[in-house]
C-alpha cells in the first residue's frame, strides 16, 4: 500500500499540461506550440476564401446584371463540382 501512495506522489511531480513540460527550453515551445498555431492561423486565411470572395468567376453575357451573373457563377461552381465527384466514381 506504501508503495502505491509512493508512486502516487511521485504522479504529482510530473508538469504535462497543454503548456508543455517544465523542461521545454525555445525550440521545443516553437516546434509543438506556435508552429500549430500559424497552421491554425493561415488555414484559417485560405478557408476564409470559400466564404467572402467569389468561388468562380465565369463570363456571361453584356445581357446578365448583377445578380443574373451571380447566378450563373454559382449555377458553374456546383455543375464543376458535380463533375468532378463523377469522375471520381
Amino acid at each position: 500500500m506504501a508503495d502505491v501512495v509512493h508512486r502516487i506522489s511521485e504522479l504529482t511531480h510530473l508538469r504535462v499540461s497543454w503548456f508543455g513540460c517544465s523542461d521545454d527550453d525555445a525550440c521545443n515551445r516553437l516546434n509543438h506550440r506556435h508552429t500549430v498555431l500559424m497552421l491554425l492561423i493561415f488555414s484559417a486565411i485560405l478557408t476564409s476564401r470559400l466564404f467572402i470572395s467569389d468561388l468562380i468567376i465565369c463570363w456571361t453575357p453584356g445581357e446578365f446584371t448583377g445578380k443574373y451573373s451571380f447566378f450563373f457563377n454559382q449555377i458553374k461552381y456546383v455543375h464543376s463540382l458535380i463533375d468532378r465527384l463523377i469522375k471520381l466514381k
